[in-house]
């Protein structure tokens, strides 16, 4: 009976241990690697964005995003958007520095949605709250994606937009699609990389990524700095890929 007592006592341990915590879905995610947004443009791409952070609070219905961005240029209207991958762990063409998942995983395995817009006030700060429902996207038509049904390691990119200085009569466009009261692209153009912040009206560009990854064992990160070190340059090659995904919907939006 004793050696019973301590089979079935040692069988409950092992499957509420490691093995069972590694198999449920954290409900918290917090940006990778270090709690922040990564520049993508600018002087410095890849750096940390200062005093920025975010939370995707995973659930059986959806995912809540909350951004506290900051860095951004007062009265700008800036977007995000929300590259989600259903299945972080099949990814197979990661972001270098960035994250596992990249452009081409959003084929068949996820899409990008519209998440929010706010004209930017003095501080340079802004709190972006999105919901993303199961069931949603893709909002920008790239073909082969596919809508947000997530598995227990889902990842997400969520992109921050810069749609230049508002302009009257098209605020709401500015906010509601990749290409509102954009004229010029001054941000990573497609197979280049850098880019300058937007600062004029009519210019705009993508600003900042915030990634958020379900922790796999089998996951490990390249650094920014181990990137920059291995190809003798500042920039990252990684990061003009969101550059043509949102080039793909402007050529798609305008044909």
């Amino acid at each position: 009976m004793k050696r019973l007592l301590v089979l079935l006592i040692s069988m409950t341990l092992l499957l509420s241990g490691p093995a069972a915590a590694a198999a449920a879905r954290p409900n918290t995610l917090t940006p990778s690697p270090n709690g922040e947004g990564l520049w993508v443009t600018g002087p410095n791409p890849g750096s940390g964005v200062e005093g920025s952070s975010g939370t995707a609070k995973v659930g059986k219905n959806g995912t809540t995003f909350t951004l506290n961005a900051t860095g951004l240029v007062p009265g700008q209207v800036v977007t995000v958007w929300i590259a989600y991958y259903n299945d972080g762990t099949l990814c197979e063409y990661p972001q270098a520095g960035i994250s596992r998942c990249g452009v081409f995983d959003l084929i068949a395995k996820g899409g990008i949605a519209n998440g929010a817009g706010h004209v930017i006030g003095s501080s340079g700060t802004a709190t972006f709250s999105v919901r993303l429902n199961v069931g949603d996207g893709p909002d920008i038509p790239i073909p082969g994606t596919v809508a947000y049904e997530p598995s227990d390691s889902p990842d997400y990119v969520v992109i921050v937009r810069s749609h230049g200085p508002k302009i009257p009569g098209q605020v709401s466009d500015q906010i509601h699609t990749t290409s509102g009261g954009c004229l010029t692209e001054v941000g990573p153009p497609p197979g280049g990389t850098g880019g300058e912040i937007p600062d004029a009206e009519g210019e705009c560009g993508d600003l900042q990524l915030y990634v958020f990854e379900t922790p796999s064992p089998n996951y490990r990160r390249v650094s920014v700095v181990a990137v920059a070190r291995r190809e003798r340059s500042s920039h990252i090659s990684a990061v003009p890929g969101w550059s043509v995904a949102m080039a793909v919907h402007r050529s798609l939006s305008v044909s």
